[in-house]
Formats: structure tokens, C-alpha cells, sequence
């Protein structure tokens, strides 16, 4: 994916991914901002603003390798912070 207008780069663990992709909530939301791409989904190794997962055990390591660890919506509200003002 061509990282476009994105200003987030994003960690998405497969079960936001499975989750974003058959069902809506905010797992699908952060896939659409993909899709338009207002953030780009990317490898640990491109120093990613977030890494977002559904599991919680792995949500309360809080940071993994400096990387904040957080829920779809957590991570939608990152992305609603870091907007480019219109």
C-alpha cells in the first residue's frame, strides 16, 4: 500500500484485521482509513505510530519494542487527533 496522505502508520494484529474485514465496529473503520488511505498499515520494522490489537493480555503490555499498544477504537481516536486540519 502506497503510504499516500497518511500520517499514522499502523501495526494491525490478524485479529483486528479478520475482525475489520467480516464484521463493522471499529476494527472495519480502521480498514476503511486504510482503504482511503488515511493511514497506512505497515511492518513492526517501518517504526509504526501503534500496533492494534483485539487481545487484551497483549493490550496490557501497554508498549511492545517503544510502540504503544491499543484497541481499534483507542487507535481511531489516534488517527482523529493526527487529521489534518480542513
Amino acid at each position: 500500500m502506497s503510504a499516500g496522505n497518511a500520517s499514522v502508520r499502523i501495526v494491525a494484529d490478524t485479529n483486528t484485521v479478520l475482525s475489520g474485514l467480516l464484521w463493522s465496529g471499529p476494527p472495519q473503520q480502521l480498514i476503511h482509513a486504510a482503504r482511503e488511505e488515511r493511514i497506512e498499515l505497515c511492518m513492526l520494522a517501518a517504526r509504526a505510530d501503534a500496533i492494534v490489537s483485539g487481545d487484551k493480555r497483549l493490550r496490557n503490555l501497554k508498549t511492545y519494542q517503544a510502540i504503544p499498544i491499543h484497541g481499534a477504537a483507542e487507535a481511531l481516536a489516534l488517527i482523529a487527533r493526527r487529521a489534518p486540519s480542513k
